[in-house]
């Protein structure tokens, strides 16, 4: 089950990754809406800490995963048109990689019980 997971966040990744590459035409007006929900999940999961309702933290995990695979959408979009550096780029899609790897784990972690 785990190495499924594994794959199946794989295969988003690169399924979006094609999408932000070869099919979405100029994605850069996506960004402003990406960080914003970035700074809100950010806020969400600190009050998090302190709520302990377990369909909350899911909501939190499926909009990370889903705010995730967008930024794996924009990345490769500014890949495209040649938009930051290979070192910039690396990183950012591994951080995109292993926090869709983290979500659907947990996702399936939380489905599991």
């Amino acid at each position: 089950v785990f190495y499924k997971n594994i794959l199946l966040a794989i295969i988003a990744f690169i399924v979006f990754g094609i999408l932000g590459y070869f099919v979405i035409h100029d994605a850069s007006s996506l960004g402003k809406y990406l960080f914003v929900t970035l700074i809100a999940l950010i806020i969400a999961s600190l009050v998090g800490l302190f709520i302990h309702n377990s369909i909350f933290h899911i909501v939190i995990t499926m909009v990370s995963l889903v705010l995730f695979l967008l930024y794996t959408l924009f990345d490769f979009n500014r890949m495209k048109h040649g938009r930051f550096t290979p070192r910039e780029m690396g990183f950012n899609l591994f951080l995109n990689l292993l926090n869709i790897i983290k979500d659907i784990l947990n996702l399936a972690n939380r489905f599991k019980n």
